[in-house]
């Protein structure tokens, strides 16, 4: 700890014996172990204490990695359902075929109306109208239970009369 060899240890040894006498020197001895001895234990809780916080921050840092990439997993897989289940979105799709390409293309490059012959200045497909409601798919799916349960109702009383 403080790199004291053994000749150290015995030249203060013989220079406490000196100043403190022999009849008090064992209880000055046990005395000064017993210093070094809490020093060494506080010495030993700190480190043990800075390694856990040290552990503790690493965990919360790859916590708070694995959140960020489990909301991001989340948000992209939200974001794709609702693009399949989106009706205006699945109506523009249709609606425009082969078309999405290009205006996919508009979106991640702006033209200009040299380039496209005034094609930048018109609004894409559906914008600033109001589109038509469109069966929403959950409502379908709903009805079409009715419709099967209503099937299965009728039947059902026939077999008890």
């Amino acid at each position: 700890m403080f790199d004291i060899g053994f000749i150290e240890m015995l030249v203060i040894g013989l220079i406490l014996l000196l100043v403190v006498g022999p009849e008090r020197f064992p209880e000055v001895a046990r005395m000064v172990g017993g210093w070094f001895h809490q020093a060494k234990q506080y010495l030993d809780g700190m480190k043990s204490e800075l390694d856990r916080d040290l552990h503790l921050s690493e965990l919360q840092r790859e916590t708070r990695e694995s959140f960020e990439q489990t909301r991001k997993s989340v948000q992209d897989v939200d974001r794709e359902t609702r693009e399949a289940t989106d009706p205006s979105r699945k109506a523009e799709k249709g609606s425009t075929g082969g078309q999405e390409a290009g205006a996919e293309g508009q979106k991640e490059e702006p033209a200009t109306a040299d380039e496209g012959g005034g094609e930048a200045s018109a609004a894409p497909a559906g914008e600033g109208e109001v589109p038509e409601p469109e069966a929403d798919p959950e409502r379908e799916a709903a009805e079409d239970m009715e419709r099967e349960l209503e099937k299965d109702q009728p039947k059902g009383d026939k077999d008890r009369g």
